[in-house]
């Protein structure tokens, strides 16, 4: 009886091509198709390594004894070798960090000057994100402006005693996690004692004096002299509220350490509305309790601004413009696009959230961009990123943007232009008698990491 058997053939090793399988008198030809090539690995972000760690305040209290012999109170202290006591330079959970403290990252081994910077927050972590492989020197200056308040009088004890500097060698997509800055006040942060009194008293307007005249979406700093006057301390948990009136977008800021009879200054920012008039806006003090305090006589204090809002007049003909950060979050695509390499970039557009960049110097030019010659003026762009060439004749110029420029550099960095167009930062405009031709932007797209 005819029967069929199918026997499997192993043809793995064979090369591709035309192969012929015979068994007495009958043949079937059957191909080996080439294979597919190993897929290439992709490569590794070589932008993806982060740092970080935290501050800490390492402990230590000690008091003097009968004879005057100092006598260590906690188990957090070691000798000093002195007749004294330190922090022992050991992290215990129960220690405080320490929160608004600038650590600063450089590329290279230390000592360096900074290049990044990461503010701790309240739980005293700092992080730096995006780095490519290589040596950094982390480190924290306790003289440094932002730093003294909060630091001086006192010392490192971690990573060793005097040294607050670590150098990381970091490899591509590494996390370094674990750097500690343990620091040992010589003077502990003032505490209130049971039944003190909170008051304070206002002495001055530092800036902007009541009338002054602002433009509308001005950012501005109002600055008040205050003195303590009551018997507690302005510590932790301490700070200037809101309490009535025209916000103008302030936000309630904490106060800085004041001693009972000190006087210091405290700031709000805030921003003039867009809309011309007068505006009024109350501020008081509130204690760690939410307890909001300060009297004098039969009144409460309260620390008030007053401005008046009006619109700069403009001589046409005139140019106006932004130069704004334009973001790419390539986390969720947000205000993205792909450029010619299938790489992810902001898309060009002027998005709401975007900010303008400061201190940029803007150039304007006679005639087109193409044939321009030395610039004629120079406007330098505003806190909020705007720049105005105005009382210009009727006629053609070119506005140009140069990232390279002594001034522009250090504000700009890395980056690339994405409006008017993709690196290009130069736009040709046509004036008429009597016109304002605003929306002449120019949008710069920061390198990832900067």
């Amino acid at each position: 009886l005819p029967y069929e058997k199918i026997i499997p053939l192993d043809v793995s090793d064979l090369e591709p091509g035309s192969y012929t399988v015979e068994v007495n008198e009958a043949s079937t030809a059957f191909e080996v198709a080439p294979r597919d090539p190993e897929p290439t690995p992709m490569p590794a972000d070589p932008a993806t390594g982060s740092i970080r760690g935290f501050v800490w305040h390492d402990l230590c209290g000690f008091a003097e004894g009968a004879d005057g012999e100092i006598v260590d109170e906690t188990p957090g202290c070691v000798s000093a070798g002195s007749g004294g006591f330190v922090a022992d330079g050991s992290y215990d959970p129960a220690e405080p960090f320490v929160e608004g403290i600038q650590v600063s990252l450089s590329e290279g081994t230390c000592p360096q000057f900074t290049t990044l910077k990461s503010v701790t927050s309240e739980d005293g972590e700092f992080s730096f994100s995006g780095l490519t492989a290589g040596t950094y020197c982390v480190f924290i200056d306790p003289l440094l402006e932002e730093n003294r308040a909060a630091l001086m009088p006192g010392n490192w004890t971690f990573p060793d005693v005097g040294v607050g500097w670590y150098e990381v060698g970091l490899e591509i997509t590494e996390a370094v996690d674990d750097l500690r800055f343990g620091w040992d006040y010589e003077v502990l942060p003032p505490v209130n004692f049971e039944g003190c009194v909170d008051n304070g008293q206002y002495i001055r307007d530092v800036t902007i004096p009541d009338g002054t005249v602002l433009r509308p979406g001005e950012v501005f700093t109002k600055t008040w002299d205050i003195r303590n006057i009551g018997t507690c301390h302005w510590v932790d948990g301490y700070s200037l509220v809101h309490a009535a009136g025209d916000r103008l977008s302030g936000e309630n800021i904490n106060l800085p350490v004041v001693l009972a009879g000190e006087e210091a200054q405290v700031s709000v920012v805030l921003t003039a509305p867009d809309v011309e008039g007068e505006f009024r806006g109350d501020w008081q003090l509130e204690n760690a309790a939410g307890e909001r305090f300060g009297r004098v006589g039969d009144f409460d204090l309260t620390l008030f601004l007053q401005i008046t809002v009006e619109a700069a007049e403009v001589a046409t003909p005139a140019i106006r413009g932004v130069v704004w950060d334009d973001l790419c979050d390539p986390d969720d695509g947000a205000g993205c696009v792909e450029d010619a390499d299938g790489n992810l970039i902001a898309n060009g557009e002027l998005d709401e959230g975007e900010v303008g960049i400061e201190e940029v110097w803007v150039n304007l030019y006679e005639g087109t961009c193409a044939s321009r010659g030395d610039s004629i003026d120079s406007s330098v762009s505003d806190a909020e990123g705007n720049y105005l060439f105005d009382g210009l004749a009727a006629g053609i110029y070119c506005v140009a943007v140069d990232e390279l420029a002594t001034e522009n550099l250090p504000i700009l960095g890395d980056g690339i232009w994405t409006h008017p167009s993709l690196n290009v930062s130069t736009i040709n405009v046509t004036l008429t008698v009597d016109e304002l031709r605003e929306g002449i932007d120019f949008g710069w797209y920061f390198s990832p990491g900067q």
